[in-house]
């Protein structure tokens, strides 16, 4: 990811983080909602027709409202609307004697769920509108901030800007050669390590499946929180707002929301061209430091992601070591000074 370094000769107007925020998750939401009712508006025409429909049998009908269901709504509604439903269909089938009488409640049900679904899509999407339009109407309160740059801030910009920009002298050829010929060569030659590590890649892989379906919970938002006002990515300013933001219960369950909505539609998510935005800033002590500019939902959202993949690949790697370490381990006298090495390094890590 590269990073958009902001031009501070130029006077503009700060809008402060926290209503950015709120302006970005309600812009979020109206999206949502408005994509939300225009499916629901189509689906609902064609659901109408067949359900009109005489020639249709009544097991079909169900069938097709089954279906509209699961294109209509999250995982957790479908499994509350749909739960054994595919059970008691199948005994339908069986007693003839009660099936019509089954179907037709299913039928009515499902009609009901639908009917209700899109007036809720409705409510929402102009809830979102009213919400949009009072933001956009509220008085700009934001004050011109002018920052002025000299020739020796520029200078030292441009260093920067070259540390930060340049391709890296890690030699990738070398990597790659010591973590597949020296490292982890030693699983070519034993079945059970090579086993070992195979199923490492494999739970890698699907822990990144199952990261995208998993709900992003108050709690999650707390400690990417907690994370970023530690660390020094972001300015104290920030770091003052994001802490009234974390003890306000309201803002938290909004970024929860708004972070679960991000994750359902990541493949529609339009990452800034330009990358993530940073500003150079002067220091107390007359050194320049780039903080982090991005808006605090997409900050919130990196940092939870990032958490949960430290968290997971430390506790994967902790397993990848420990297979490791015993190999070495058990080609060694359990009274030399390797076996205790490796004991010593096993405990420390």
């Amino acid at each position: 990811m590269s990073l958009d370094t902001q031009n501070i000769n130029t006077t503009s107007f700060n809008i402060p983080p926290d209503r950015e925020a709120l302006n970005l998750m309600t812009k979020l939401k109206l999206d949502r909602f408005k994509l939300r009712k225009k499916k629901f508006d189509e689906e609902y025409i064609e659901i109408m027709k067949q359900n009109n429909d005489s020639t249709i049998s009544v097991y079909d009908k169900v069938y097709m409202l089954k279906k509209s269901i699961e294109r209509l709504f999250d995982e957790t509604s479908k499994e509350r609307y749909l739960k054994n439903f595919d059970a008691i269909l199948t005994i339908a089938k069986v007693n003839t004697s009660t099936s019509n009488n089954v179907l037709e409640n299913f039928r009515q049900q499902f009609i009901k769920v639908i009917v209700d679904g899109k007036k809720r899509s409705e409510y929402n999407y102009l809830f979102g509108l009213i919400m949009s339009q009072w933001l956009s109407e509220q008085k700009n309160e934001y004050t011109p901030l002018e920052m002025k740059s000299t020739s020796k801030s520029l200078l030292t910009n441009e260093q920067l800007e070259k540390i930060i920009f340049n391709q890296s002298q890690l030699d990738l050829d070398v990597w790659r050669n010591f973590l597949q010929h020296k490292l982890f060569s030693i699983f070519d030659k034993d079945s059970k390590l090579k086993d070992a590590f195979d199923e490492f890649k494999k739970s890698i892989e699907q822990y990144g499946k199952s990261l995208l379906k998993e709900k992003v919970s108050s709690n999650d938002i707390r400690q990417a929180i907690e994370s970023l006002i530690s660390n020094d990515s972001l300015d104290e300013y920030r770091k003052r707002l994001l802490t009234k933001m974390r003890l306000d219960e309201n803002t938290v369950n909004e970024f929860e929301s708004s972070l679960n909505l991000l994750i359902s539609d990541l493949a529609d998510w339009n990452w800034p061209i330009k990358g993530v935005r940073g500003i150079f800033r002067r220091n107390l002590v007359g050194k320049y430091r780039c903080f982090y500019e991005e808006d605090f939902l997409t900050a919130i959202f990196l940092e939870h992601i990032g958490l949960k993949w430290s968290y997971y690949f430390k506790y994967e790697l902790k397993i990848l070591f420990q297979v490791l370490n015993k190999k070495f381990r058990d080609n060694c006298s359990s009274k030399s000074i390797q076996y205790k090495r490796c004991r010593m390094q096993e405990d420390e890590y």
